[in-house]
């Protein structure tokens, strides 16, 4: 389910919480997600605190080209960084073991 606007996560699947977020430009063969716990609302008329972690169970991040899904990266928050780098590419990327990873969530519903 996908939740409503200002929900603190973005989907729901059973009891999970997932937040989602995507990327296309990769800097050098990496891929940059920010996680900022200071966030600005809409048109920048306040901001507020985010918190991955108490707010969702897994990260998904998604890298597209031309529009079209390549990876996706599912990691649970316990590892949040406010910017998370991934290469899928290389093999010392440091969540090289959540890519393309969706086995995670259903270990989680199982559990």
């Amino acid at each position: 389910m996908v939740t409503p606007y200002g929900h603190p996560f973005d989907i729901q699947s059973g009891s999970l919480r997932l937040e989602v977020k995507t990327w296309e430009s990769p800097q050098a063969g990496r891929y940059r997600f920010r996680l900022n716990t200071k966030r600005s609302s809409n048109h920048a008329r306040y901001r507020y605190t985010k918190g991955f972690q108490a707010d969702s169970d897994f990260l998904l991040l998604a890298i597209e080209k031309e529009g079209e899904l390549q990876h996706l990266y599912c990691i649970p928050t316990v590892f949040w960084k406010p910017n998370l780098w991934v290469q899928p590419d290389s093999l010392f990327c440091p969540y090289a073991s959540f890519r393309d990873a969706l086995h995670l969530l259903q270990m989680a519903l199982a559990a």
